[in-house]
């Protein structure tokens, strides 16, 4: 029996990947439509035979029936995809499906850059609008587009350009130039970015020359290193009370107020003058609140002790009994500096304060909070700078021998600074807030001989710190505005010094007269910081951070009135003399109440 092979050519089903048949497959329709989106690349099919002997291709490629095909590439426009179906016997039909993909309609940039400047705001595939700012003597631009399609096409100031490429350079008159760059997409729309270069009428100056600039680096400079000093003056103050327990136990808050005057220097570089070691808080520069005749020299934590009149404790209580002390000082200083390119005027104000706690008979130590404002004046035009500081610290004393005392600090503060700068050029004001932070620490020896109401002490002490103002730019100031780079501050000095005191008996009270010879040198070198114009960062200038005198030799007089109820009230005068002829002077007075 011979049986015929079968002639069934058909098929009985056919699918595709994306889009939809047109019209709905039946075996006995051979042509098909499919319309695919513009994002569609590829195209498979999955044909199913009628008959089980049959075989089938698409595109020329086997596919087994009811299997999906390998992958046809689908180019813009209209492609015809041949599904041919073979008979057992041979006999072939062939389904044409004629697949239309959508031309792109992507007329965005994916990305933008120009050749000198900066676009501002920074570049944003949907953002059609920015502005350069350039020198003087920046003639032309040229700027590279990228399409976020490969089939888009792009010119810039009308002239193809492509994509990836930089365009021909485009001429810059002395003003603003719009320029369009037009991108068109492959189903022909259209998308137009303008860039708007201004060209500067003449070129800036340098701001590392401008008075107004240099006076407001140095002044967050001095700012930075008067907060860092008011702190380690006013926890060593603290430090030599902890050297005899009746002071380190007179609960005290202390009201000061300085004046301070440089002289005018000859040197023209440095805006400050003042040692690292001298500065406008002069009130903690003074040790008082020593100890009287009434009171026992010398740490006796272990033993009764009579205190000072007014301390607010009984005379039979030990330092066992009050091993904790409280402490507080406030001030107000005002000085003013002719030296240098700018006169500047100063005010700060700050608050310190700390508890204290004996833990052994020779050492005590203690954690306290400080918060400082300064207020600098630079000049005659309205530049000025004010900072604020919140500090921490840790304090303590040791005695590893009779007489003998160990010193130590370390803190840190947050600092913030804001700015007010007159803008030469323009006569303009240009603003900014700026952040930054600190550390700080010092270590003194000092050795004390005693008697009978008066007091030698030489001394040793090395101070430390270190500020970082961040990086900031200015605003208000437009093409004149300008953007700093980080300025570090840092202080290293060391110390010798005597001091001596001594206590006279009157009918109102205790009369001291003290007085204080300091001998500094500053380790720290003058640092740089980068600044340029904010709308360019291509050409930048460097700029000296004014450094203190490297030597200076400090002398003060106090004296201070003891009264009944814990009151004090004492005056004092200072004066400074230090390398490159710098010389200041100050005088305070204050006012102490013990609680």
């Amino acid at each position: 029996v011979t049986r015929a092979a079968s002639s069934d050519s058909r098929l009985s089903a056919l699918s595709v990947s994306d889009g939809t048949l047109s019209p709905a497959f039946d075996p006995a329709q051979l042509g098909y439509t499919v319309t695919l989106g513009s994002d569609v690349e590829t195209i498979t099919f999955t044909p199913t035979v009628s008959d089980a002997g049959a075989t089938v291709t698409v595109a020329g490629s086997a596919v087994a029936s009811g299997s999906e095909s390998a992958p046809v590439a689908i180019p813009v426009g209209t492609t015809p995809i041949a599904v041919v179906v073979t008979a057992a016997d041979g006999t072939s039909q062939a389904y044409t499906v004629v697949v239309t993909r959508a031309a792109s309609s992507d007329a965005r940039l994916s990305a933008l850059a120009i050749s000198q400047g900066t676009l501002s705001p920074a570049f944003d595939p949907d953002r059609t609008d920015y502005t350069v700012l350039v020198p003087n003597e920046v003639e032309a631009v040229a700027l590279t587009p990228v399409t976020s399609d490969a089939g888009a096409s792009v010119t810039v100031a009308g002239k193809t350009v492509a994509t990836g490429s930089a365009s021909a350079p485009v001429a810059l008159p002395v003003g603003t130039t719009w320029i369009a760059v037009v991108v068109t997409a492959a189903d022909s729309t259209t998308r137009s970015y303008i860039v708007a270069v201004t060209r500067a009428a003449f070129d800036r100056p340098d701001p590392s020359t401008d008075g107004e600039v240099a006076g407001l680096i140095d002044a967050r400079a001095e700012a930075a290193r008067r907060f860092a000093h008011n702190q380690q003056r006013n926890f060593g103050r603290r430090l030599e009370q902890l050297h005899t327990e009746g002071e380190r136990r007179a609960w005290s808050m202390d009201v000061r107020m300085a004046y301070q005057r440089a002289a005018p220097r000859t040197r023209q570089g440095d805006i400050f003058g003042l040692n690292s070691s001298d500065n406008l808080a002069s009130q903690t520069d003074f040790a008082d609140l020593l100890p009287t005749r009434f009171a026992p020299e010398g740490r006796q934590s272990a033993v009764p002790e009579t205190h000072a009149p007014g301390s607010g404790r009984s005379a039979g209580e030990s330092a066992q009994d009050m091993p904790f002390a409280v402490w507080s000082n406030g001030f107000v200083n005002f000085a003013e500096d002719s030296g240098g390119m700018l006169d500047l005027d100063s005010t700060m104000i700050g608050v310190s304060t700390g508890i204290d706690y004996r833990f052994s008979d020779s050492f005590v130590g203690g954690v306290g909070a400080g918060y400082g404002r300064d207020r600098t004046e630079i000049g005659a035009n309205g530049s000025l700078s004010r900072g604020t500081a919140y500090s921490m610290s840790l304090y303590g004393s040791y005695t590893p021998a009779p007489n003998l005392f160990i010193d130590g600090l370390l803190g840190g503060s947050i600092l913030d600074f804001q700015s007010v700068r007159f803008v030469t050029p323009t006569g303009g004001i240009a603003t900014a807030d700026v952040g930054g932070t600190q550390l700080f620490g010092s270590l003194t020896f000092a050795y004390e001989l005693r008697d009978d109401g008066w007091m030698v002490s030489p001394y040793g002490r090395i101070e430390f710190s270190r500020s970082r103002v961040e990086g900031f730019t200015e605003f208000d100031a437009g093409a004149y505005s300008l953007a700093y780079g980080d300025q570090r501050v840092d202080n290293l000095s060391a110390n010798l010094g005597l001091r001596a005191y001594d206590t006279i008996e009157l009918p109102i009270g205790l009369l001291r007269p003290e007085l204080r010879g300091e001998y500094g040198y500053d380790f720290a070198g003058r640092s740089s910081m980068m600044l340029s114009y904010a709308d360019f960062g291509s050409r930048t200038y460097s700029t000296l951070v004014g450094r203190t005198t490297r030597h200076n030799l400090e002398v003060s007089l106090l004296l201070d009135l003891q009264m009944a109820g814990g009151w004090k009230i004492g005056t004092g005068y200072r004066t400074t003399i230090g390398s490159q002829s710098q010389r200041s002077h100050t005088v305070d007075v204050h006012v102490e109440v013990r609680f």
